[in-house]
């Protein structure tokens, strides 16, 4: 109980210290403290007026609920509080957005996309504060990671990354939440209903119109869409031979051809591969069957070749087998419903 008591009274008297040494600051230069805040609120003055007016000639101002168009937000916000009786806002992509910089973050998902890019690897985040946590949790050095976990060797730059990684360790028994669909048990509730939004229910599923893969996580489907633009940099090199990629796993597959200590013979021709991937590649090249265009009698070797021939020789029969292929998947998003 003594040491208890004692950690509040070294924190207040921390505290007193650091609120003394503030006014007498203040006594000393009164007029660069002035001075400071006046320039810190004309700064925050601008910034809001600059914000205002990108999001006014972004957004469609008007009440959700009746279709009333307004000229502002604020007059949103003041006929919700008077008619709806509950706090306004916009919405745009299903997104309920309540907030003017909320309103500005979601604007430059659409204007400006990699607006908040990672300087180290260059990932870009919808949001300024989401690249911040992702700079600090992937980018501290290991040597400055405080959190150690105690049965592995990583470490973590926060506690509540460690705390995540905690349950990674928890036992298969230990885990209560159960799939009713697939029987797969989870440890938290919130992963459960993911697993079942994203796995059962197809809610995120995305079909690329160039090259007809399926994807079930928006990020990864819009940096795949990147690529096809040319507009995602490959900025990870092969630690062998300096080859560039854009995803770690791509270059962790590229590195194991350079391993050929698991030499392999091909059991249709005998041929010797260096590994496992250069077998695999070897036998979908050389001795499995072409798909056949339904329109020519040209055979290709992968889906993505396939598709890429049938958009630019058969625009017509792509398109119908595209909205065939989308009317079997369950991927468009939830209507925003009225509270």
């Amino acid at each position: 109980m003594k040491k208890v008591t004692q950690e509040p009274m070294k924190a207040s008297i921390l505290m007193n210290q650091i609120v003394q040494i503030q006014k007498k600051k203040i006594a000393e230069h009164p007029e660069e403290d002035v001075e400071e805040r006046t320039k810190s609120t004309k700064d925050r003055k601008s910034r809001d007026e600059k914000i205002d007016e990108e999001i006014h000639a972004f957004f469609k101002m008007e009440c959700v609920l009746c279709n009333i168009p307004f000229s502002r937000f604020t007059d949103v916000q003041v006929h919700f509080r008077k008619e709806h009786k509950r706090r306004g806002y916009v919405v745009c992509c299903g997104k309920k957005l309540n907030r003017p910089m909320k309103l500005h973050e979601h604007m430059n998902v659409h204007v400006n996309p990699t607006k908040h890019q990672c300087p180290v690897c260059e990932k870009w985040y919808k949001t300024h504060d989401s690249m911040l946590m992702h700079r600090k949790l992937q980018h501290t050095p290991v040597e400055e990671r405080k959190f150690f976990c105690k049965k592995c060797p990583k470490r973590f730059a926060l506690a509540h990354a460690l705390t995540a990684h905690m349950i990674t360790h928890m036992p298969a028994e230990e885990k209560k939440h159960v799939c009713s669909t697939c029987g797969q048990a989870f440890a938290l509730a919130t992963i459960l209903v993911q697993h079942v939004r994203r796995v059962h229910e197809n809610a995120h599923v995305q079909v690329c119109e160039i090259c007809a893969k399926v994807f079930r996580c928006k990020n990864i489907f819009e940096k795949h869409m990147l690529e096809h633009n040319n507009q995602l940099k490959p900025t990870i090199p092969c630690t062998v031979c300096g080859k560039m990629f854009t995803y770690l796993v791509a270059m962790q597959r590229h590195r194991r051809r350079h391993n050929t200590s698991g030499s392999l013979e091909c059991p249709i021709c005998q041929r010797v591969a260096a590994n496992r991937q250069a077998l695999q590649e070897h036998i979908k090249n050389n001795h499995r069957e072409r798909k056949a265009s339904s329109v020519a009698s040209v055979g290709f070797n992968s889906n993505a070749n396939y598709f890429h021939h049938k958009k630019n020789a058969h625009p017509a029969e792509h398109k119908a087998e595209r909205e065939k292929r989308l009317a079997q998947q369950v991927f468009l998003k939830p209507e925003v419903k009225a509270d």
